[in-house]
């Protein structure tokens, strides 16, 4: 085996999923596949695993998938006002968290989970 192949040996065994797979058509488990993907994003420093001229850094995945997600909840939020104007929606965030609430214009309130 040479360098390539015992560094992806290496990688394998290190995510606990096994280089002599059965056949081409076994599967890994979802846990395992994850840490084959943290496993190969350390190794290679690239989030992106290599389509781009220059690796991805690792948090710029999570960072667009946070805005992404943040964009959309706004977005509902807003939908929801327009159709229901006594609903008054937020959302604060408090470091990597963010917390939905509502209130209501008139006497009543809720809480979303």
């Amino acid at each position: 085996m040479g360098g390539e192949g015992r560094e992806l040996a290496a990688i394998l065994q290190r995510s606990g999923v096994s280089p002599a797979l059965p056949s081409p058509l076994s599967r890994v488990l979802q846990a395992r596949y994850t840490a084959l993907i943290r496993t190969l994003t350390g190794a290679t420093r690239d989030e992106a695993r290599d389509p781009w001229l220059r690796p991805v850094k690792k948090g710029a995945f999570v960072q667009a998938c946070r805005r992404l997600l943040r964009d959309v909840l706004l977005q509902g939020f807003h939908a929801y006002h327009l159709a229901l104007e006594d609903l008054v929606p937020r959302l604060r965030t408090d470091g990597d968290e963010a917390l939905p609430s509502c209130a209501m214009s008139s006497a009543f309130s809720c809480s979303l989970p």
